[in-house]
């Protein structure tokens, strides 16, 4: 996926210095970043797409985005 944002593009180079430093820590930290903010500007570019949502919509949206179990279902 192309970094089209700059903040896109921030969380892309991060990633790549962590990288190259070899600190396992940063390297999790930037590319969890680096990942949240894929997924950001693909959210954006559908919602922009998308007709105006109703409330129920958005909830059910929003619900996702905040799992109330732990990792893998826990």
């Amino acid at each position: 996926m192309p970094a089209n944002s700059a903040t896109l593009r921030v969380a892309v180079a991060k990633a790549g210095h962590a990288a190259r430093k070899g600190d396992p820590e940063r390297i999790a930290e930037t590319r969890r970043d680096l990942a949240t903010e894929r997924i950001a500007s693909y959210v954006e570019r559908v919602v922009a797409g998308a007709p105006q949502l109703t409330s129920q919509q958005l909830d059910r949206l929003a619900e996702l985005l905040r799992p109330t179990a732990g990792p893998a279902g826990e």
